[in-house]
C-alpha cells in the first residue's frame, strides 16, 4: 500500500453530527451499525492511501448512507483516528497479557514475540494500516496516547528483564537500555505485515527471539 507522503490529513466535515468539539457523536463500539462502519473503514484505509479514501466508499462497504457515518464520526479524520486508536488498544492489551502471564522471563519474552507475530497475522489489515499510515497521526493527543501505551509496555518489559536477572537467566544488564533493545527488535517486525510470505514471518520471529535472548543471556 502506498501512502501520500507530505500530504496532511484534511478534515472532511459532514453535514450532520455533533459540534466541532466532539470527536464522535456516539460510542460506535456499542452498536452493531457503528461497528460495521469502523470495520469497513479499517478495510478501506488499509487498501488505499488516506487522501484517496472517500466517506461514501466506507458507507457503501458498511451498507449505510453517508449521512449515517457522520452520525457516528464528525469527519473522515475522526474515523481514521478511531480505527488507528482501536488497533493500538487491542495491540497493547494482548501484549500486556503476554507479559503478565505466569512463567519465567524467557518464557514471557518468547510468548511476547509470538503474540506480536500472531497479532500481525490475524489482524493483517489493521497491521498494514498501523505501519503504512502512521505518519498521518498528527494530532497531539493521539501522539500522547501512543507514548503512554509505549511507556506501559516498556515498564512491563523492564520488570521482565529484572525477573530474568533474578532468575539468573539474564546477565546484570542496564535494564533501561535492554528494554529499548527488546522493544526495538519487536518493532522491527512490523513491516512484515506487508508480506504475504508466511515462512518469512516465521523465520524473522525466530531470528528476533534469538537476538533478544542472546543479548540478555549470561555469557
Amino acid at each position: 500500500m502506498k501512502t501520500n507522503e507530505g500530504k496532511a490529513i484534511v478534515s472532511e466535515q459532514g453535514t450532520t453530527g455533533s459540534s466541532a468539539g466532539d470527536e464522535n457523536t456516539r460510542c460506535p463500539e456499542n452498536t452493531h451499525k457503528g461497528r460495521r462502519i469502523l470495520e469497513s473503514a479499517m478495510e478501506i484505509f488499509s487498501q488505499k492511501p488516506y487522501h484517496l479514501v472517500k466517506v461514501e466508499d466506507i458507507a457503501a462497504r458498511a451498507g449505510v448512507g453517508k449521512g449515517t457515518v457522520y452520525e457516528y464520526y464528525r469527519s473522515k479524520e475522526a474515523l481514521f483516528r478511531a480505527v488507528f486508536d482501536e488497533g493500538g488498544r487491542i495491540y497493547l492489551r494482548v501484549m500486556e497479557e503476554a507479559l503478565n502471564r505466569e512463567g519465567t522471563a524467557v518464557e514471557k519474552f518468547t510468548h511476547l514475540v509470538a503474540t506480536h507475530m500472531s497479532f500481525i497475522c490475524q489482524n493483517r489489515q489493521r497491521a498494514i494500516l498501523m505501519v503504512a499510515e502512521q505518519r498521518l497521526i498528527a494530532p497531539r493527543e493521539l501522539r500522547q496516547t501512543f507514548m503512554e501505551r509505549r511507556g506501559r509496555l516498556l515498564s512491563l518489559v523492564r520488570e521482565t528483564i529484572r525477573q530474568g536477572i533474578r532468575e539468573g537467566s539474564f546477565a546484570p544488564v542496564d535494564v533501561e537500555f535492554a528494554s529499548l533493545f527488546v522493544i526495538g527488535g519487536i518493532i522491527s517486525l512490523w513491516p512484515l505485515a506487508l508480506s504475504e510470505e508466511k515462512n518469512l514471518l516465521h523465520d524473522r520471529e525466530k531470528e528476533v527471539m534469538d537476538l533478544i535472548l542472546k543479548g540478555l543471556s549470561q555469557p
